[in-house]
């Protein structure tokens, strides 16, 4: 059995869900509840970067991030479909995944200095992560061809980016000021692993609060 290590809310973690749901593979998997900050910190052990996700595999070793790990659950049943394996499909796709998780970890650094007590706050990263995350989508709708066609693990990251700015920035407007992605994110929303990978989704299936 490949043990996941996860959380309910990681985005990252979702993006491996998505590639195992979408493979018929999710069976394969145990996940494991993470905890990052409290006192039952065991991920080092797994991913010395004290990040999720992390893949046990069954020899013991451990794979890290969701970049590799993606690669590898697209790739155990020999098939790969989320990740094109030469030429410009393929740098495409992971052109797009980088995209996705960049749009991925701006609201989280944005989220996190929020949180910081007001004295040591910085407003100028503040501002520097919120008009990242306006880039990021603004040119993503600019160059939507990048997305067209059949999808990738760069159209599931991108998708999982999303659904995170909407989660850490309810009020943000992306959706009707870039319509083309508005709709393509509408779409992939509906897909059953886009579905079952919600945190509401994952804190049931650990049986833990989200």
């Amino acid at each position: 059995m490949l043990t996941l290590r996860v959380t309910p809310r990681s985005p990252f973690a979702r993006k491996c869900m998505m590639v195992a749901l979408e493979k018929g593979i999710f069976g394969k998997l145990e996940l494991s509840d993470t905890d990052l900050y409290g006192e039952n910190q065991d991920i080092d052990e797994d991913n010395p970067v004290r990040k999720v996700p992390a893949l046990r595999l069954e020899d013991g070793t451990t794979l890290f991030d969701s970049p590799v790990i993606c690669e590898y659950l697209d790739c155990l049943d020999g098939d790969p479909i989320f990740h094109p394996q030469e030429g410009e499909p393929r740098f495409k796709a992971l052109k797009l995944q980088a995209l996705g998780d960049g749009l991925t970890e701006a609201p989280q650094s944005h989220y996190k200095e929020l949180a910081r007590p007001e004295k040591f706050r910085s407003e100028e990263m503040v501002m520097k992560h919120a008009n990242a995350i306006d880039r990021i989508i603004t040119w993503t709708e600019k160059n939507f061809d990048l997305i067209e066609g059949p999808m990738t693990i760069g159209g599931i990251a991108l998708a999982c980016g999303l659904a995170y700015v909407n989660e850490r920035q309810p009020n943000t407007d992306w959706h009707h000021k870039n319509p083309k992605l508005g709709a393509w994110y509408c779409e992939i929303s509906d897909r059953a692993s886009f579905q079952a990978t919600t945190k509401q989704a994952n804190a049931k299936r650990l049986g833990v609060s989200n």
